[in-house]
């Protein structure tokens, strides 16, 4: 989902990474948050592969341990791999023996990490099969997940105390997820891309690990709960609300949280980011057609849409940001929607369109459009989805001088700093 479904993306680095590679801030000094007494360490669930038909295999040390449906175990010389076919999961060591594993199959190295396709994954690897592909899950402690999201999230280089205020967020945000997914019966609790947060695998990188050290166990609480601590790139200095973007009935009630709604102009540290300001121009058939196709996929009104014409902000948050849109079409139709909703539809999949490359993307839902001469030319304000903390910001704050805390208070004003040990859930 990008912003819509269940997962409620974060859209954060880990989503620029792959299209930026901006010099990384300096670091400042650090700021001690505080031990934390037996602080919870629960499991994570994280799908580090999905609907793959072969798994390159290797453990960083000694044999691979491979637990079977049928209960057998047996350890497989490596590399090894996994294939699927009609009997299911077939897993081939370096020597040339092969184990059918039915439907699941679980890998452990003997010591050190797994590595699946070279990348290093800490903890058991449980491969299911999933339809006509394999899905890959690793298990491992909240402590140890954190280090690799913020490998993956921000820039090496960025501030100490920046690397903390994300810690403590994407903690919050993975334990909320946790919850949700269990409550549903779901096979694992996130994934390892921006449709929840990124996750690198086994963190190398000090700040990462230390960071995760120095807050182990902290989390965004709000009203005695964990707060579903969004976070995005880059937020163009006008922030969004979740209330405005995504549902607010029932489990969703967590979307009109004060902390993650702003009550008006906060100020803005994100200048130095390289999407604080950005423009594309496309052709408005495309446009139409993209917003068509995913009208269709919505089921909403909108999939009827002929060429449009025009997109106008009829409303806005107290920060100024868009939060509804109305489109016009040639045929003299008028349909809202909204800002979120926009963005996705610009970027939407369409029949016999190509997938938008990087650099014609809509990267937030911050944006103005001029329809002239049969092209758009759209401008926009920061990267992602507007929420809570800003990666951006956050680096050039702990780059001033503040705290992880005072970071956390900016982005997240009303939510409390706290140790997940202390809440009656988590």
């Amino acid at each position: 989902m990008q912003g819509v479904g269940v997962a409620m993306a974060v859209l954060g680095i880990g989503a620029l990474v792959a299209v930026w590679n901006r010099p990384a801030a300096p670091a400042s000094g650090g700021h001690h948050v505080g031990k934390v007494a037996a602080a919870p360490n629960p499991e994570v669930r994280i799908r580090v592969a999905r609907g793959v038909t072969v798994i390159e295999i290797g453990a960083e040390h000694g044999p691979l341990r491979l637990l079977a449906s049928d209960s057998s175990t047996t350890d497989l010389t490596i590399p090894a791999r996994i294939e699927i076919g009609e009997a299911g999961l077939t897993v081939r060591g370096a020597s040339g023996d092969a184990v059918r594993a039915g439907d699941w199959c679980e890998l452990r190295a003997g010591s050190g990490a797994t590595t699946l396709d070279g990348r290093a994954i800490p903890g058991a690897v449980r491969f299911v099969r999933a339809g006509g592909g394999i899905d890959a899950i690793a298990t491992m402690p909240i402590e140890t997940y954190v280090p690799g999201v913020l490998e993956a999230e921000l820039y090496d280089g960025w501030p100490i105390e920046t690397y903390k205020a994300q810690a403590i967020a994407a903690r919050s945000y993975a334990l909320h997820e946790r919850r949700r997914a269990r409550e549903r019966a779901r096979a694992y609790d996130l994934d390892d891309t921006t449709h929840f947060q990124a996750y690198a695998g086994e963190a190398t990188r000090e700040r990462a690990l230390e960071a995760a050290v120095d807050t182990a166990g902290l989390v965004l609480a709000y009203d005695g709960d964990v707060l579903r601590a969004y976070y995005h790139s880059t937020s163009g200095g006008r922030p969004a609300g979740a209330a405005d973007l995504w549902p607010i009935a029932g489990e969703w009630s967590i979307h009109l949280a004060p902390p993650l709604n702003p009550t008006g102009p906060r100020e803005d540290y994100s200048q130095n980011s390289p999407t604080h300001r950005w423009e594309v121009t496309r052709r408005v058939r495309d446009l139409s057609r993209r917003v068509a196709a995913y009208g269709t996929q919505l089921r909403a009104a909108y999939a009827k849409i002929g060429r449009l014409t025009e997109i106008a902000a009829v409303r806005t948050n107290a920060s100024g940001r868009p939060t509804l849109f109305r489109m016009t079409d040639d045929q003299g139709q008028a349909f809202e929607i909204g800002a979120e909703h926009l963005r996705l539809a610009l970027n939407a999949d369409a029949p016999g369109l190509a997938p938008l490359p990087g650099d014609a993307r809509v990267l937030s839902n911050d944006l103005e459009i001029t329809i002239s001469g049969g092209r758009a030319t759209i401008k926009g304000r920061g990267f992602g989805h507007g929420v809570g903390l800003c990666q951006f910001g956050a680096a050039e704050m702990g780059t001033q001088g503040f705290t992880c805390r005072e970071i956390l208070e900016h982005y997240y004003p009303g939510a409390e700093v706290m140790s997940a040990g202390d809440l009656a859930r988590w």
